[in-house]
């Protein structure tokens, strides 16, 4: 079936059809429906509610649904297909969608046109969820982030042969698009942003940019599972009330990796420094104890503090790929209209206080120890 590459080419034949062969209408069928964007839009794709009229009321057929869009810009097509994200998304529902071991929007159809690096996907609605911005969610919340990951981790933990179509988060294509980028990033931080990135991220730029190849070999030996490897406080839908239920959203980025690097980039990412320098301990070990309990063997909690740190370089090298063309004037621009930023530093959030975590969980001091045993 022909799928649509844009929201004015979704017709209620085609919503009929795809509903039909989803096994999700019984009699009833789709007369009319209307279109709204969502209204927090993400920054590689374009997404609107679509709401269904039926010819008379449905028994279990959705009344609303998402359809979700490439966005049609041909540089941002270009960055994410180079981390070949919207395949990467387009393959995870239509490979794992059904019965992945952490709960997602049910997809309904998913297509990836490799032509012109496009993708439309059409997901459920998940009504009575709210979003959180960030540093402004509850503990609990984030604990229940982290039961559910712990879970999802646990189901694909050692069953890489499984993951058909997923790419190592370690992959030759990624790890070269990365020293591509970061080569250019640390030539651009050493002529101009040195004093406000700081000593701790160049160092760890001039550490990991010469030996990623390196690294990414070693990084390959187990155990790995399932990752949605950008799994942060934007990509997570919480329970509004008691209807409503955890969801997690976007996986451009999925790939096979170590279970703690989706746990670094939840916590170092969304709490204030105080804040995880509280909680993170206690975290980190709910974490480990969450795998046992699910059924993970010779997993050691200092094996998940091992892979928590390779987290923490895997969000610093994201963090410093904004320094490869040495314009920051379009980023600290839309910087200063996003609320959620009101009252925070650039520089505090993307340098300084990953920079904090680093040296607090030595992170340069364990990869330098990796590459001396492989040396």
């Amino acid at each position: 079936m022909s799928h649509p590459s844009q929201i004015d080419e979704i017709t209620v034949d085609w919503l009929n059809a795809v509903l039909s062969q989803r096994a999700v209408l019984s009699t009833e069928r789709v007369v009319s429906f209307e279109v709204e964007p969502v209204t927090k839009q993400g920054l590689t794709s374009m997404a609107y509610i679509l709401t269904l009229s039926y010819d008379q009321q449905p028994e279990a057929a959705p009344t609303k649904l998402i359809a979700k869009f490439s966005l049609d810009n041909q540089m941002v097509r270009e960055a994410l297909n180079g981390l070949r994200g919207y395949q990467r998304e387009v393959t995870f529902y239509n490979n794992f969608g059904e019965d992945v071991g952490i709960p997602i929007p049910r997809c309904y159809a998913a297509e990836f046109n490799a032509d012109d690096s496009s993708c439309m996907l059409l997901l459920e609605y998940r009504d009575h969820t709210c979003e959180r911005d960030i540093f402004n969610w509850t503990v609990p919340e984030l604990e229940m982030a982290i039961e559910h990951l712990a879970a999802f981790h646990a189901k694909w933990w050692g069953r890489e042969a499984e993951l058909k179509g997923v790419y190592s988060e370690q992959d030759p294509f990624l790890i070269d698009l990365y020293v591509d980028k970061l080569t250019r990033s640390l030539d651009e931080v050493h002529k101009q942003f040195r004093d406000q990135v700081g000593e701790t991220l160049v160092a760890f730029l001039e550490l990991w940019v010469p030996n990623a190849r390196i690294l990414a070999e070693r990084f390959q030996q187990g155990p790995r599972t399932l990752c949605h490897s950008d799994f942060h406080w934007k990509q997570l839908l919480f329970p509004a009330n008691p209807e409503g239920s955890f969801c997690v959203l976007d996986w451009q980025q999925v790939s096979i990796d170590y279970g703690p690097t989706d746990l670094a980039r939840l916590i170092v990412s969304g709490l204030l420094p105080d804040q995880r320098r509280e909680h993170e301990r206690r975290l980190v070990e709910k974490y480990h104890a969450l795998l046992v309990e699910h059924g993970v063997q010779n997993y050691s909690l200092e094996d998940t503090w091992q892979h928590y740190s390779i987290g923490i370089a895997e969000l610093v090298r994201i963090y410093m790929c904004a320094f490869e063309t040495g314009d920051l004037g379009p980023a600290l621009a839309w910087w200063e209209t996003q609320e959620m930023y009101k009252g925070l530093s650039f520089w505090d959030v993307s340098c300084h206080w990953p920079a904090e975590a680093l040296e607090e969980h030595r992170v340069l001091e364990r990869l330098a120890e990796i590459l001396q045993t492989n040396s």
